[in-house]
């Protein structure tokens, strides 16, 4: 019996390339109820949904580690650029993207809250903060939003930014924005999720084809998943 229901499960089971997240947050650990990482386990579910659209066209899986907590509470507020890159030195993970989310970013708000660097590669890094799903959140730099967008202030973000995660995740999959490719980054589908974002004008909840074929970093290892979606743009 225990041979057939092992078969049963994994008979539904292809092969996957998997791209392994690891989260990091700013605190003392687990039970620390300051610590930031309020929005990472909505955000990582969304970026693992959008991915699964690639499912008939390519299996692409995103999973996560447990999260690693960093003891150093000047880090819970970026003042500058410069933080923010110092912030990515501290952990290292060899398999794996580093996602660091931290409470807010005091500056470039024409970032959006979030940006990935060393996009493409194995050694790209993902930094991000819980004002994504804030509800008011601030307001990108005057004028930065498109004028598709709602207008500033009030900014209302909450789910406009659920695919937030994913979108970064697109570059660190090698992706540029749309239409590329620039910068050495593959080309991506205007309209999709890799749309150029920020705060009140996030990332559509939109995948691509083209986007699931041009994924790429050397992370990526061949595992076992259940793909079963279907890319929203057939490109």
């Amino acid at each position: 019996m225990h041979v057939y229901i092992e078969f049963a499960w994994t008979r539904f089971l292809s092969p996957a390339q998997v791209l392994r997240v690891q989260p990091v947050f700013i605190g003392t650990g687990s039970s620390d109820p300051n610590a930031t990482g309020s929005v990472f386990s909505t955000l990582i579910r969304k970026a693992a949904e959008l991915w699964n659209r690639c499912g008939s066209v390519r299996c692409i899986k995103i999973i996560s580690n447990t999260p690693i907590y960093l003891n150093k509470p000047a880090y819970k507020v970026l003042e500058s650029e410069a933080e923010a890159i110092s912030l990515l030195a501290e952990v290292n993970v060899a398999d794996a993207v580093e996602v660091f989310v931290v409470d807010r970013m005091d500056f470039a708000c024409s970032w959006g809250g979030g940006a990935c660097f060393s996009s493409g590669t194995a050694s790209a890094k993902i930094v991000t903060c819980d004002q994504q799903l804030s509800i008011p959140a601030p307001c990108p730099c005057p004028g930065y939003c498109p004028a598709t967008c709602p207008p500033c202030p009030p900014c209302q973000t909450g789910a406009v930014n659920y695919y937030h995660l994913a979108h970064e995740l697109g570059h660190a999959l090698n992706l540029a924005h749309p239409p590329g490719p620039s910068g050495g980054l593959a080309a991506s589908t205007p309209g999709s999720n890799m749309e150029p974002s920020g705060f009140c004008c996030d990332n559509p909840n939109v995948q691509s084809a083209k986007n699931c074929r041009n994924a790429s970093n050397p992370l990526l290892y061949w595992g076992l998943g259940i793909c079963s979606g279907t890319p929203d743009i057939m490109d």
